[in-house]
């Protein structure tokens, strides 16, 4: 990732090719910034700003999939150790002094590391730099494996064993493995990057490691606008209709986020994938980021100020959510991701409210399916389908900008809207914070919150899902070795509103390139639609396939949708003529049907209908 853009009080910044020093903020959305040169005064759009800074913006670094455990871990450490530093205005020497004692570095390589996470406000530039021979790791796979597994069932336990007794297990394993083992001081080195809080727990119990959490920032104490965001998920009661064809497919899941000090809503995501950390992962860049693209992509004219990095996030507890992707790109930015406490209702209340009031707002919608059975009654939910997925967005976006926003909430006495903007440009009785750091590179954040594939590339291209995708970029890289004689493995990940193309990460130009299916006359598809195409193949008794047969059965689905469509139409009109028109007269004995095509045996559906 690159970049992250500071829009506040004595940032610098470029404009139409001129410099400019914010003086201060006129709105939550905008700011009075004076032109180095002239001295001219003008007012100027964060978003503008945004986008004019983050064209030039960072450097290249790696794709986070492509880092270490090591390498992160090592950066994770130094962060926390000066961490504390970052908000002392100014900075005793003697706190930094300390920092540099406990790292084991001058005090000038500790003032470097600021500055350089000051300029950035990202973990990776804390990263060592890389050696012109990177790739030839020090430590085998395998070692590294063997280093991990002794800490954990060595010296993480209650037994409180030394380091030398922990490493001498070490060598002991080694040996019958017939490794080289490491030096001592390596070893050491692994323990060190452990944080404080899990060695204790380990060690001496979870009583004992309370006293190592960190206190600041902790929920509920939501003080100032995207200190603390909620996320949450829920199915929503309403059956939507497709895009383009118009029928009934299913009820929708919803992940949204909100902020817990002004009670905005500041992200959502509608798929009809089960939540987890996909919907999760795109429901938190889009937290991130500026809103007036979807605004605009809507023709909706609304203001919702809401974007920046947040101080920390909480999450459900369920496991899915816990994917180490999600945390390591979250903590790139240094966002604390929370896990809601396991039977403690408080630490989700604020989220679970709005989506119980969401709810209430969409049974008021055609196709609802209300909360039960019993509510619905013999109302017909598919047959009164009319929504489609955007419909539904577009409607939302209605309801928080227009609505939900812009009402007196009754706990804090303003509106959402209202209480935004006085965290950020203040109050008699308090002072504002500002806007939070943005994240400079939109795109590439995008692409860090999207699943990832690891594959081999082979010289037809790579294969996900049975489908092949190539590019030239790719050859450079066929038969590739990896560790040992086995062959490299390659980072790709994948949208899945539209998996006609993989973003290949190239490890040495460290940029992410476009790779489209390898037979680009196939139509796109959502990975929910492929889903939906597997389904029913295997309904057929098809459990191995091809892309052929895929895009094929896909293709069938369509048609059989739009036959679908015929004969409803051809219905329609008929009975609206039966009601004027005399009865037709009866056909001739020889008079055959009108044949239907015969797409496929077996019943195709276009998508698994649920109630």
């Amino acid at each position: 990732m690159g970049k992250v853009i500071m829009v506040g009080p004595g940032s610098v910044v470029e404009h139409a090719g001129r410099t400019y020093c914010v003086r201060r903020y006129s709105s939550a959305n905008e700011v009075v910034a004076e032109d180095i040169d002239s001295g001219e005064k003008i007012s100027l759009a964060i978003s503008v700003i945004i986008h004019s800074n983050g064209k030039t913006a960072g450097h290249a670094v790696p794709d986070l999939a492509a880092i270490t455990e090591h390498e992160w871990q090592e950066a994770l450490h130094k962060y926390r150790a000066f961490k504390p530093l970052l908000e002392m205005h100014p900075r005793p020497t003697i706190k930094v002094q300390e920092v540099a004692d406990k790292l084991l570095v001058d005090l000038t390589t500790v003032y470097r590391w600021i500055k350089r996470f000051e300029e950035t406000r990202t973990i990776t530039s804390l990263l060592r730099k890389r050696r012109s021979d990177r790739g030839a790791q020090k430590l085998s796979p395998e070692v590294e494996q063997m280093i991990t597994g002794i800490i954990n069932r060595h010296y993480l336990n209650n037994q409180q064993l030394s380091y030398t007794h922990a490493y001498r297990e070490l060598q002991l394993a080694c040996r019958a493995a017939k490794l080289e083992y490491p030096h001592f001081n390596t070893f050491i080195k692994r323990i060190k990057l452990l944080a404080t809080e899990l060695v204790v727990k380990r060690r001496r119990g979870q009583n004992e490691a309370l006293k190592y959490q960190p206190v600041k920032g902790h929920f509920p104490g939501a003080n100032y606008p995207y200190s603390v965001i909620q996320i949450d998920h829920t199915k929503l009661d309403i059956i939507l209709v497709d895009e383009h064809d118009r029928i009934p497919i299913g009820r929708p899941y919803i992940t949204l986020a909100i902020d817990t000090f002004s009670r905005m809503v500041v992200g959502f995501f509608i798929s009809f994938d089960p939540p987890g950390t996909l919907g999760t992962g795109i429901c938190i860049s889009n937290t991130l980021l500026q809103k007036d693209e979807l605004l605009s992509h809507y023709n909706l004219q609304y203001t919702w100020p809401c974007y920046g990095i947040p101080a920390a996030i909480h999450l459900d507890n369920a496991k899915e959510f816990r994917g180490d992707v999600l945390k390591k790109t979250c903590g790139q930015y240094g966002i604390d991701i929370k896990f809601r406490k396991v039977k403690k209702p408080n630490y989700g209340g604020y989220i679970e409210r709005l989506l119980g009031t969401l709810l209430k707002e969409i049974h008021a919608l055609p196709g609802t399916t209300f909360s039960n059975p019993e509510q619905r009654g013999e109302y017909d939910s598919v047959g009164k389908a009319t929504m489609s997925l955007a419909d539904l967005e577009k409607w939302l976006l209605n309801l928080i900008c227009g609505a939900y926003h812009k009402r007196i909430h009754s706990e804090l006495g303003t509106s959402p809207l209202e209480r935004y903007d006085q965290g950020i440009m203040g109050t008699d009785d308090s002072p504002g914070v500002g806007q939070r750091p943005v994240a400079a590179d939109e795109l590439r954040l995008r692409i860090d919150f999207l699943p990832m594939e690891l594959r081999t590339i082979q010289p037809g291209g790579v294969m996900i899902d049975c489908i092949n995708y190539s590019a030239d970029v790719l050859n450079r890289w066929v038969g590739a070795k990896g560790s040992g004689s086995r062959g490299r493995k390659f980072i790709f990940r994948r949208d899945p509103r539209d998996i006609s193309y993989l973003l290949f990460y190239d490890p040495d130009a460290e940029a992410h390139f476009k790779v489209p299916y390898s037979d680009t006359r196939y139509p796109a598809m959502t990975l929910w639609e492929y889903k939906a195409v597997r389904r029913h193949l295997r309904e057929l008794g098809k459990d191995k396939v091809n892309e052929e047969e895929i895009f094929r059965a896909f293709e069938d689905m369509k048609k059989v949708v739009e036959h679908s469509k015929v004969l409803k139409k051809q219905a329609k009109i008929k009975k609206e003529r039966s009601a004027t028109a005399p009865p037709p007269p009866a056909p001739e004995r020889d008079t055959a049907p009108t044949p239907v095509p015969d797409f496929k045996r077996g019943k195709i559906e276009l998508f698994e209908l649920e109630e």
